[in-house]
């Protein structure tokens, strides 16, 4: 009710003729849209990133995807370039990798490989989590250094389906 409110007196401008008044109220509604929308995601768990610069990995070596876009339950960690499952439940897991040269590589679950990829392509998953499980891609290919395109082509994300 109060952003209703906000909005319509935003939008008559007879009552807001100061363009200062008026910029600090969108801001204020603004907010109160992000505030709302972090509301309706309680409980729920997602996250998406993405390299934002060409990215050079070494063999057995974990993919740091540092740009992220979203992390709604915070169990993506970029430094580390993993997600650790915040809630147990059903998972939709995908990832898009773009590269100049081969790779291989693996989405593998608490250090055991699951679902694979040679070359650019993608792979997408549905996998049964436990609270605390981890999972990420990384590099399988012994000795051999894969560059993977930055600018956001390369990505990684997930989302609880149900817990």
């Amino acid at each position: 009710m109060k952003l209703l409110n906000m909005e319509k007196k935003i939008n008559k401008e007879e009552v807001i003729s100061n363009t200062v008044e008026r910029e600090l109220l969108l801001q204020k509604v603004e907010k109160l849209v992000k505030q709302a929308v972090i509301l309706n995601t309680a409980g729920s768990v997602a996250f998406t990133a993405s390299l934002s610069e060409f990215y050079v990995v070494d063999s057995n070596e974990i993919i740091k995807f540092d740009k992220v876009w979203m992390n709604i339950g915070d169990g993506y960690d970029p430094e580390s370039g993993v997600f650790t499952a915040p809630e147990t439940g059903l998972y939709m897991v995908s990832s898009t990798m773009r590269m100049d040269n081969g790779l291989k590589c693996c989405l593998s679950k608490n250090d055991i490989k699951k679902v694979g990829l040679h070359g650019t392509g993608t792979l997408n998953t549905m996998m049964m989590l436990q609270n605390g499980d981890r999972i990420y891609i990384k590099n399988y290919g012994d000795g051999y250094h894969a560059r993977l395109f930055g600018y956001h082509l390369s990505m990684f994300s997930a989302f609880l389906i149900k817990s």
